[in-house]
């Protein structure tokens, strides 16, 4: 206790510093103080108040605590509560002088392992709650049976109850779901609920086999840790060859796919569900649309291949490739393949094609050098009719429009020569019986033709009518110059005085 004296009474004051434990009860107390000597009860003043509340705390504590912990992760959660009570109280985890908690690179061993977060009043834990960790794991696939049987694959037949089971675990258990080859789900377990056991989840699925059932069976396992894990099985669905699309023909109630061959091999796909895959088994050839009465031709060598592949995903799917090369115009037709194995076939109907210019029964043709010759051969009759043409203008005199302008310099070449008009013109006849007089229309200055050559061939003559005689010995010329000309030896006549086929 601390004395202090006043200067102007014999009283003296002081401070004095008590403590007490807190009681466990809840409730309001007051103090009291007694002055000694003199056992004078005085009261105290205490700063503030001279009661107190006494509460203890009243919430649970809470975490931020994650409910898995994948494996090799680590954890950084804090423990909490609202009332810690009057006086207030300490939150931690046990073994920890805080509320922090710290765990790193958890594993398997440390699942379950209880952390406890506690809230300590007047020295003792009042409130508490635990903490369980759970280390998480990525889902695992642990068998994929097809009819009780773990195997890669399985073959069944048509109608035949197909049963899938699948198996896997994880923390949380899986969601688990089943597929079959047409990617149709056919069973499926939703993600587990929390469970510090490990358990195995098993989804069960079926289907009644049909042949497009073939194909690849999938079970898939996730929880949410790692990556999605899948595991197959191939299921095969023995099975005759079906038609997958209508573009085969069946007697006219489908569409006939129709081939045109021209130089190079063409192919057409036919698609099937079928296993064993299928093969060709015979094929016939048919001039003319097949009906019931028709009668099969053989088929030459090797003009029509077959081949058939299954597809490399959709197992079910068989793809029969039709190879036509190497055909004539004779070879074009029906043609009707039977595809089939062992449990069945299916007959399939084409028309095949020919390029008329392209093939013959004699032989083949490239394209290019078919229309070359067609070109080839307009072109040399083209040439042919217009020889023709100008041998029969030239035999029969006709002046074509260009020779017209070339008629003055023909006469300064008749001028040059300074022949006298008197003079007879001799040359060799065309043959003719009839004998022509040409006469003039208007008859004025002499003509200068009295010396025609061979080179004037072709040249616009002057003489403007053409009379016949009545005697087969004597020919009469009368020029534009009215000049006369005479010659009685027909033998000796010039072809330009046999003018029967001369036309202005």
């Amino acid at each position: 206790m601390t004395v202090v004296s006043s200067s102007n009474t014999k009283y003296k004051t002081g401070v004095c510093d008590v403590t007490v434990p807190f009681p466990d009860t809840s409730a309001t107390y007051s103090y009291t103080m007694m002055v000694t000597p003199g056992r004078v009860d005085v009261v105290a003043s205490f700063e503030g108040s001279n009661s107190f509340q006494i509460r203890r705390p009243g919430s649970t504590p809470s975490h931020t605590c994650p409910q898995y912990v994948a494996e090799t992760q680590g954890v950084s959660c804090t423990c909490s509560a609202t009332d810690l009570g009057q006086p207030a109280g300490v939150v931690r985890w046990v073994g920890s002088p805080g509320n922090q908690l710290s765990l790193s690179n958890v594993n398997r061993t440390q699942n379950g392992t209880p952390f406890v977060c506690e809230v300590m009043w007047n020295g003792v834990q009042v409130q508490s709650m635990v903490y369980t960790v759970q280390v998480a794991y990525e889902a695992t696939i642990w068998s994929f049976d097809v009819n009780s049987v773990t195997s890669d694959s399985l073959t069944v037949n048509t109608s035949d109850t197909v049963t899938l089971t699948c198996r896997g675990v994880g923390r949380p258990s899986p969601e688990m779901t089943l597929s079959s080859a047409t990617q149709d789900t056919i069973g499926h377990i939703p993600q587990g609920t929390p469970s510090l056991q490990d358990k195995v989840t098993e989804v069960t699925g079926s289907v009644t086999a049909q042949c497009r059932d073939t194909g690849i069976y999938t079970c898939e396992a996730s929880n949410g840790v790692g990556e999605k894990q899948t595991r197959r099985v191939t299921v095969f669905v023995r099975c005759k060859p079906e038609v997958l699309d209508n573009r085969p023909g069946d007697g006219g109630r489908m569409e006939i796919p129709s081939l045109n061959f021209t130089t190079k091999a063409v192919r057409l796909n036919f698609h099937f569900a079928a296993y064993p895959t299928p093969q060709l088994s015979d094929i016939k050839f048919f001039p003319q649309r097949p009906n019931a009465t028709s009668v099969a031709k053989p088929v030459k060598g090797n003009t029509i291949q077959v081949a058939c592949s299954r597809h490399p995903v959709d197992l079910f799917n068989v793809t029969c490739a039709v190879t036509v090369n190497d055909i004539t115009s004779s070879d074009a037709g029906f043609y009707q393949a039977v595809i089939g194995n062992s449990l069945g076939d299916v007959k399939v109907l084409f028309q095949v094609t020919v390029n008329a210019i392209m093939k013959s029964p004699g032989g083949e043709q490239d394209s290019s050098l078919g229309v070359g010759a067609a070109v080839g051969v307009a072109v040399a009759v083209m040439v042919v009719i217009v020889v023709v043409f100008f041998v029969w203008l030239w035999r029969r005199h006709w002046v074509l429009p260009c020779a017209a302008a070339t008629e003055r310099e023909a006469d300064v070449r008749l001028e040059s020569r300074n022949v006298e008009p008197q003079q007879g013109i001799e040359h060799h006849g065309q043959g003719q019986s009839d004998d022509y007089e040409i006469q003039d229309i208007e008859g004025t200055t002499p003509s200068e033709y009295a010396s025609l050559k061979i080179d004037d061939v072709g040249l616009r003559s002057v003489y403007s009518k053409i009379t016949p005689t009545s005697t087969s010995t004597r020919t009469t010329v009368t020029a534009d110059t009215g000049q006369v000309y005479e010659n009685t030896d027909m033998s000796s006549r010039s072809p330009y005085v046999n003018a029967s086929d001369y036309k202005r």
